[in-house]
């Protein structure tokens, strides 16, 4: 599942007023959630005790709303750079222009019921690609993608795999390719939207037949956003100088440790390296202040 991306926040009442505002974001997820339910039940087993949940649940939402709105203006006078990252605020396709660099390209996605957008920015362009394919087909190829990887046997048959990433590239990538705006580019910073928070954008490969993943030809990025992204450009370089490596899941995911341990011996004794249990949320906090590079496997 996608989770919700936390930002830590130092500083006194500041720490309060972040917890504070992720609390309420809670409260609203659960409280719609409840709501939606009881508009279900609603629908299979008649209007009246649905109705009167829907009611209190809906009064209770409208109640948190507001309390966070009035944290929002609280915290825009008292933490500005968290309250614009928490609010989306919208940034200009100038300023955008004006941080990157003449060899790296932004490639925002809009997934519509009918079609689906690429916003292309450059450092001088700002183009908008049609990319004539539906939400639907990409969440049948993006579900069908992640089952082909996820299959230990697939790695007998490449092509079970190969196929459905080749696909992608041809529905994502190969229209921006093929317009030109990507000459030159080394760099590329992924938005995603919708299902494509699911693709692995770096594993897709050319439709050329060379075989040649994404992240072989150009350096891989991602953001949540275009503005959120400008905010990260924008903030001061980090101060810490250690690498902090975490594999919470040696279980599922066996090969991770590996992964941290591979870190470990590259920058020595600058690592930092939490495995299993100690990778938990509260170890995660406390170190990241002092690491210029976190990386989760």
């Amino acid at each position: 599942a996608q989770g919700r991306v936390t930002l830590p926040v130092r500083g006194g009442a500041n720490d309060s007023l972040a917890s504070r505002e992720q609390d309420l974001r809670r409260q609203i997820d659960v409280l719609t959630g409840e709501l939606e339910s009881a508009r279900t039940v609603g629908a299979l087993r008649g209007p009246l005790a649905p109705e009167r949940t829907s009611v209190a649940v809906r009064e209770a939402l409208a109640q948190v709303q507001r309390r966070y709105g009035d944290l929002l203006l609280q915290m825009r006078e008292s933490q500005p750079e968290y309250s614009a990252i928490v609010t989306g605020r919208v940034a200009s396709a100038r300023r955008i222009r004006s941080r990157l660099a003449a060899g790296e390209a932004l490639l925002e996605y809009l997934v519509g019921d009918s079609t689906t957008l690429l916003f292309v920015v450059t450092a001088d362009t700002t183009a908008t690609i049609d990319l004539g394919v539906s939400r639907h087909e990409l969440a049948k190829l993006v579900d069908f993608s992640r089952g082909m990887l996820g299959r230990p046997s697939a790695s007998a048959s490449s092509d079970l795999w190969r196929a459905p990433l080749r696909r992608l590239d041809t529905f994502l990538i190969e229209p921006a390719e093929k317009s030109g705006l990507l000459a030159g580019k080394q760099s590329l910073i992924i938005v995603p939207q919708a299902e494509l928070h699911y693709v692995p954008f770096a594993a897709l490969l050319g439709a050329s037949g060379d075989d040649a993943f994404l992240v072989e030809r150009y350096r891989v990025s991602y953001a949540p956003s275009a503005s959120v992204w400008l905010r990260l450009r924008e903030r001061p370089p980090a101060t810490g100088t250690m690498v902090l490596a975490l594999a919470p899941r040696v279980d599922a995911l066996p090969a991770s440790r590996a992964e941290v341990e591979a870190i470990g011996r590259i920058y020595g004794a600058r690592t930092e390296m939490l495995i299993g249990a100690r990778a938990s949320e509260r170890a995660l906090r406390a170190a990241a202040p002092r690491a210029s590079i976190v990386h989760f496997a």
